[in-house]
């Protein structure tokens, strides 16, 4: 395996397939080790990017990573850069379409002035991300699975589940649940068609994505108090319990 610089830091995407390369002179490069056009151990390809001083792989997707250039943030998509997003944090972390960074520098300069240690992170998501979240507000649901099609991803899946579920349409929860290979999703799917109330549906919905207040004011208002009650039971919450009874 030959390189054409003098590495300063390797770090391994997360099948094994890329790595970069970063140099002594803040030049990162990228190896490709499935492109045998230079030898059979893989192409160390053209693709640089310099003053890198940090750089980060995505947990769940191969083809995707982050990296800092002066103050700016990149996230390359197959080596392709979106647009930049200005930062001062080092990265810690890229997993589902978020990337992490922890201001380090705000810790070290005050670090008794620091009233909670998760101010001290920020995210910021990949760009497939935002355009999903936005199509959901702007375009049908139809074009914005189309596009999670193309664009494949656990975490795109997730919103096409929680907004189809808003829009009671089962067919295109129960896809995205099945893409996500997510089995209690699938069995809601099967309880909210035997339910013969909506309101019992959206109740049962609320209480998946654990906003159990919401679902006890669903019951209080069709006036089921039986079933708030029930709800509370089966989490747990005997504090509401008591509260519901008396």
């Amino acid at each position: 395996m030959k390189l054409r610089c003098r590495p300063h830091g390797l770090k391994l995407n997360c099948d094994g397939s890329k790595y970069s390369i970063l140099d002594i002179n803040g030049v990162v490069s990228f190896y490709d080790c499935q492109d045998t056009s230079e030898s059979a151990n893989g192409t160390h390809l053209a693709t640089e990017r310099k003053e890198v001083w940090s750089i980060v792989w995505s947990s769940d997707n191969p083809n995707l990573c982050a990296l800092m250039e002066k103050n700016r943030l990149f996230i390359l998509n197959n080596f392709e850069p979106e647009e930049p997003i200005l930062s001062a944090g080092y990265l810690c972390d890229f997993t589902d379409l978020e990337v992490k960074s922890v201001l380090l520098d705000e810790i070290l300069k005050d670090p008794e002035e620091i009233k909670s240690i998760d101010e001290m992170f920020v995210s910021y998501e990949q760009k497939n991300l935002r355009d999903a979240r936005e199509m959901l507000t702007t375009v049908t649901l139809k074009d914005t699975v189309d596009f999670v099609e193309k664009n494949s991803h656990k975490r795109l899946w997730k919103l096409i589940t929680e907004a189809s579920l808003d829009k009671l349409n089962y067919g295109v929860a129960e896809r995205a649940f099945v893409k996500n290979e997510d089995y209690s999703g699938i069995q809601l799917i099967e309880k909210l068609n035997n339910l013969d109330e909506k309101v019992k549906q959206k109740a049962e919905i609320a209480c998946f994505f654990k906003r159990y207040d919401e679902a006890e004011q669903i019951f209080k208002d069709i006036d089921r108090k039986d079933l708030a009650l029930d709800l509370r039971m089966r989490l747990g919450d005997w504090a509401k319990v008591i509260s519901l009874i008396e």
